[in-house]
């Protein structure tokens, strides 16, 4: 391709042409000129179809590489937060939610186990023993039904502050 397929277009033009067209001061033009590795032709004039090539390359290079480091943070950011779940699971400051719920599921258990046998050992009077039993499955209800509660918020991810 020639310097000048278009005679109405100059060879050379002065820095603040390219600076107007850039909507930049003749410094800032400059500079951008001389990353993009275009020299002046001659003294204060530049070479206007190549330096417009240049700066066109430069900036579509410049704009992939940013879309480059974008997702090379991204690929770093998920690499890191994977490294800080195994640490802290590791620690054992993370549990799954299953672990979670079993675990609360045996305390359950075991102090249902506990209260069921309590009325017989408290008395020998049976309606009695009934009344402590009612009562004894009416709190079992109640904490049953809190870790449910609990349980669906550890599934969904909610705090209790919410």
């Amino acid at each position: 391709m020639s310097e000048n397929p278009d005679a109405s277009l100059p060879n050379t033009v002065p820095i603040s042409v390219l600076a107007e067209i850039l909507e930049t001061t003749d410094r800032q033009a400059r500079n951008r000129l001389a990353d993009a590795g275009v020299k002046s032709a001659a003294r204060g004039r530049w070479p206007f179809a190549t330096s417009v090539r240049a700066l066109l390359h430069h900036a579509q290079q410049e704009r992939s590489e940013t879309e480059y480091s974008r997702a090379k943070a991204r690929a770093i950011n998920a690499q890191a937060r994977k490294m800080e779940l195994a640490t802290a699971k590791s620690e054992r400051e993370l549990v799954p939610v299953e672990d979670a719920t079993a675990a609360g599921d045996a305390i359950c258990a075991a102090v249902r186990s506990e209260m069921a046998g309590l009325p017989a050992r408290v008395t020998r009077d049976i309606p009695l023993r009934r009344v402590i039993e009612a009562e004894i499955n009416a709190s079992l209800h109640r904490i049953a039904a809190t870790l449910r509660e609990q349980a669906q918020k550890l599934r969904k991810g909610i705090d209790d502050d919410e």
